[in-house]
């Protein structure tokens, strides 16, 4: 008597695994489903008398050690397994003679099917990062032990047209793909990907993209070097940076040798947060001890910004600045003429009064670009740099009323919307008549946009991408307009934060002219029931 089996999902078959004699084949398998059906089929030989019990054994470790998990009539072909949790589980088959012995022993033996259950969906997490005005960096990542990368689908729109359109990728548990849009635009990005046991996960982001910005020009300055030598410093150069790659942390832009001006970053532990009532800068001719000289083949140092450029604040500084929505940012910077003794230290110099008062915020220890900076909140930040070449010559540290080499105005609060019901005008062939009031410290050049949806829920179609702020706006009715809509208006700041708002109630939208027909004269009805004539 010949004992063949294999498992069965429920709702078909999956694999097929032969039992021929003793020679046992190992299959393996990932379901979806914690209920499933174990058949087994038994061959006799002509004339022969199907008797005894089939046994089906368990076990969660692989085989070291077996359980009993339920013995049926060999007549009766399957067995009925739920998984009680997640895992792998291991499965064996014995045949039992008429009396209930077992033909072949069961401790020692091998796995003769492998079952992972998996219920769970996948995991897809999806980060959007501006690169620069109209590059976007889409990263991915799939948090699942059996996710089955082929199957991974991504798609995108830039919110003009509300189209999604495929965003090709070479699949991974973890990767990222650069993508051209518009300055300015709205970009969405949504994506899905199964498992083998056939569980769908999905995941979306969306992100608000700043316009271009012009870079600014500051001249140059020096300091001192040895053997008359200098260290060139640019403040805030025109001299595009590098390039742009991941860190080793998911999602991150900034790190060592990433070449991106004022991005914002997880704070290091090396770096302190900014409290400049502790450490007033030292006065001139302080020079403080001199670490040892370390290498340095990074040429000029370079600040400069990835915010979005606005007019100054008329309490600001009149020096080149910079706008900037995060309150962690990196300074990015490179060295010059680098003398025989090497950089003995990066110097950063803070000011909140535009060069009236200096506080010394902290070296930089690797002595390598950048320099992430804290402020620890919003206002207006004055930066310089000292560097120190490794014999401690350098310039002086900034004394009072010195400008700084670069402002950073730090805008976390979005703008103030007020937008009102929309109501619908009767004149001509109709029109919605929006109108709206922003109020906004560091307005954008593209500061708003407006959308409408059938449902309070969306999704949101554009009546127009972002474009200067006119306070209202006139949408002509078309034919075929839902009877009902909603509307949402987006006002954004030129330090990239957003605010929203929308209307709690639909407007309605009715185009219908009621006219009157079958007009004619009729009798009145007196009180009493008596019909009276003229």
């Amino acid at each position: 008597m010949t004992l063949r089996k294999f498992l069965k999902h429920l709702s078909g078959s999956l694999a097929v695994c032969t039992l021929l004699g003793t020679g046992f084949a190992q299959e393996s398998l990932v379901t979806g489903a914690s209920r499933f059906q174990i058949p087994f089929d038994v061959e006799t030989e002509p004339g022969e008398t199907l008797q005894g019990f089939a046994v089906l054994y368990g076990s969660q470790d692989g085989g070291k050690t077996w359980d009993k998990l339920q013995s049926v009539p060999a007549a009766q072909q399957n067995f009925q397994f739920a998984a009680p949790r997640d895992g792998v589980y291991a499965f064996a088959v014995r045949m039992t003679d008429a009396q209930g012995n077992l033909q072949t022993a069961i401790q020692g033996s091998q796995p003769e099917l492998l079952v992972t259950v998996d219920t769970k969906m996948p995991d897809l997490r999806l980060e959007l990062h501006e690169v620069t005005p109209g590059q976007v960096m889409v990263h991915w990542q799939i948090t699942d032990m059996n996710a089955d990368i082929s199957t991974l689908k991504l798609e995108y729109t830039e919110g003009q047209d509300g189209r999604w359109k495929t965003l090709s990728a070479e699949p991974a548990i973890t990767g990222q793909k650069a993508l051209q849009v518009p300055p300015g635009s709205v970009v969405s990005v949504r994506g899905t990907v199964s498992d083998l046991g056939g569980n769908r996960g999905s995941g979306s982001s969306q992100a608000v993209l700043r316009s271009v910005v012009a870079p600014p020009t500051v001249p140059s300055t020096s300091v001192p070097g040895v053997s008359g030598e200098a260290l060139t410093v640019r403040p805030m150069g025109t001299t595009p940076f590098a390039g742009v790659q991941p860190n080793s942390g998911f999602g991150g832009l900034s790190g060592p040798g990433v070449q991106m001006p004022l991005t914002a970053g997880t704070v290091p532990a090396s770096v302190p947060p900014l409290n400049m009532r502790q450490s007033a800068a030292p006065s001139a001719g302080t020079v403080p001890a001199v670490p040892n000289a370390s290498e340095s083949s990074m040429p000029v140092l370079d600040f400069g910004s990835t915010g979005v450029a606005a007019s100054a604040p008329a309490e600001g500084p009149s020096a080149e600045w910079q706008l900037v929505r995060d309150r962690v940012f990196d300074l990015v910077y490179q060295l010059d003429d680098v003398g025989p003794s090497g950089v003995g230290s990066v110097e950063l110099f803070v000011t909140e009064d535009s060069g009236k008062q200096w506080f010394r915020y902290g070296n930089d220890d690797d002595l390598r670009s950048p320099f992430q900076v804290d402020v620890q909140g919003e206002g207006v930040f004055g930066f310089a740099v000292r560097v120190r070449n490794g014999l401690g010559f350098a310039d002086p540290p900034p004394q009072p009323g010195e400008p700084p080499a670069i402002v950073v105005a730090v805008d976390q609060t979005p703008p103030t919307v007020e937008f009102p019901q929309p109501t619908v005008s009767a004149k001509g062939d109709g029109a919605v008549n929006l109108k709206w009031n922003v109020a906004e410290r560091y307005p954008a050049s593209a500061p708003i946009r407006l959308e409408y949806a059938a449902s309070a829920a969306g999704p949101w179609t554009p009546l127009f991408d972002w474009q200067a702020d006119a306070g209202s706006y006139q949408w002509p009715v078309r034919p075929g307009t839902p009877s009902a809509l909603y509307f949402r208006l987006l006002a954004r700041d030129a330090a990239g934060n957003v605010a929203s708002a929308q209307t709690s109630q639909p407007v309605l939208i009715d185009l219908k002219r009621p006219t009157v027909s079958g007009l004619r004269v009729q009798t009145v009805s007196d009180p009493r029931g008596v019909s009276r004539g003229f």
